[in-house]
């Protein structure tokens, strides 16, 4: 029989202490209810994980940057004492293909003129379409079914006339391999839900999603969170069944232990339900959250160095290197120019089987050669993190969770929607910035409206629900939109040929 924590029935309990759970948590809290956060980890954060280290002050492991366009995380981040700075953004970035290594100043890479006229051509497409998923039913576009029938690399395949193009396009958006298998219409909702291809590729501010950090570490947030909730978190509490009945919900555990709540939410990423039996059972929409199988998987490299060597060659510590060891890097300091670092993001499905020590040298010695620094062989530190699997449980080791194709006109619903008296949270539930932490702060808002609707209780914060407001969209400017793709060009250049030949002809 189940050892009983206690008979205390808590109004709520959260399961997962990251970002969005704490945050609902805290919401929770402040509407006076009882509340009990169960978390697995021995810390909270969940995926925005800030090492401390006082070899290298700390070392932000899981996501890290912000832009002024996600204003919820940053309210949430200001109201807790933290503080933002720009990241530096001076000098050149780095763009190897093929072998070929050239040097860059702003967001577009140096293609020749056919490769970024395809690029440009592909990245305004899916921009343009993107507008036309709706973010609170995606399944309802126009061309819902063709685009949920093939993936984004099909479609790529189809509008690139180039390789470059091709490779580009889901790396410079998502971060992940364009070998991928993602849903082209799921590609389309993420590029809508974060504001638009140029918010995307952009990394400077005003619209730049990675051109800002906090001063005091990432997880910081959650950290901040957590002191206040201090008496309320049960750490290294795994949850393995939920069980609902008429008016309450059991809540078991690995170790025998059983809780009891009016209401459960759920706060952690869709993959991990496969570890927790349902009573009664999910329905079938549900459970395919937890069995999609997520191809692409990122290490996330932090290699530290006495001096940032690239400035003195006017580099910036940015790359692109489509076919290498580390397929993107950016620089990294403290806000004071301390500890100085290279990030960089590894496919663990090519070198996951490294150890970390055979990783940290094959990297150093590729930052060396792709910076043309030979005293970037020589790092005085390392930290990296796999998000495939942390403590046995498979987690989603990749930067964005993408969803394959047929799976959202087949399902025909948002990871979020109630089931009973259990809510989801959590950054993938949410329909603005999916996966991102600003995500999680609005799925967290949208979660505790729905569990104080479920319970009856007036809220005292009369703010609205910020999840499904429209964001600020960065279109394309005039200049883009007037290049011609790589058919027209070749229309034009066809047509050219044919007046001059026309011209020649008559002067014979």
């Amino acid at each position: 029989m189940a050892v009983q924590a206690d008979r205390e029935l808590f109004d709520v309990i959260v399961v997962g202490a990251g970002i969005s759970g704490l945050h609902a948590a805290q919401c929770l809290v402040r509407e006076g209810l009882n509340v009990c956060i169960l978390e697995g980890r021995p810390r909270v954060g969940g995926r925005a994980w800030t090492l401390r280290d006082p070899s290298v002050g700390f070392a932000d492991l899981g996501g890290a940057y912000y832009g002024e366009q996600q204003t919820q995380v940053i309210k949430l981040a200001e109201s807790l004492g933290l503080d933002f700075y720009e990241v530096p953004q001076n000098g050149k970035a780095i763009f190897c293909l093929n072998g070929v290594r050239k040097l860059f100043e702003g967001d577009v890479p140096p293609l020749s003129l056919i490769s970024l006229l395809d690029l440009s051509n592909c990245l305004q497409l899916l921009d343009k379409l993107s507008l036309q998923v709706p973010l609170h039913a995606p399944w309802t576009a126009p061309e819902a079914e063709k685009w949920d029938s093939i993936t984004l690399e099909e479609f790529v395949r189809k509008s690139c006339w180039t390789e470059a193009a091709r490779l580009l396009t889901s790396l410079a958006l998502f971060a992940v391999t364009i070998e991928s298998k993602h849903s082209m219409l799921d590609a389309l909702f993420l590029i809508h839900s974060c504001g638009g291809v140029r918010a995307l590729l952009a990394s400077q501010a005003p619209y730049g999603m990675q051109s800002m950090k906090i001063k005091q570490g990432s997880n910081s947030i959650s950290e901040k969170m957590a002191d206040d909730l201090k008496g309320n978190i049960r750490f290294e509490t795994r949850v393995t069944k939920l069980q609902q009945m008429d008016s309450e919900v059991e809540i078991h555990t690995e170790d025998g232990i059983t809780f009891r709540a009016r209401e459960v939410l759920i706060a952690f990423c869709p993959l991990l339900l496969k570890h927790i039996s349902f009573e009664p059972s999910l329905p079938m929409s549900y459970k395919a959250f937890a069995d999609i199988n997520q191809k692409s998987r990122a290490i996330k490299t932090v290699m530290y160095y006495k001096r940032a060597h690239w400035t003195d060659h006017t580099l910036k510590g940015e790359f692109i290197a489509v076919d290498g060891l580390v397929y993107y890097g950016i620089s990294d300091a403290k806000c004071d120019g301390s500890h100085p670092a290279i990030i960089g993001f590894v496919d663990a499905n090519k070198y996951g089987s490294m150890t970390v020590t055979q990783r940290r040298d094959a990297i150093a010695k590729f930052y060396a050669e792709i910076f043309r620094i030979p005293e970037m062989a020589d790092p005085v530190n390392y930290k990296e993190k796999d998000w495939g699997d942390e403590d046995g449980v498979e987690l989603s080791g990749i930067c964005v969770y993408t969803l394959p194709p047929g799976f959202i006109t087949t399902h025909r619903m948002l990871w979020g929607k109630a089931f009973g008296r259990i809510k989801f949270a959590g950054a993938e539930s949410s329909a603005v910035f999916r996966g991102y932490m600003e995500g999680g702060v609005r799925a967290a808002h949208r979660a505790v409206a729905q569990v104080l609707n479920s319970l009856d209780v007036e809220p005292k914060d009369k703010q609205p629900i910020e999840e499904f407001q429209e964001i600020p969209y960065y279109a394309f400017n005039i200049v883009d939109r007037l290049l011609p793709s790589v058919t027209q060009l070749i229309s034009i250049a066809s047509i050219g040929v044919v007046l001059i030949s026309a011209v020649v002809y008559r002067m014979l």
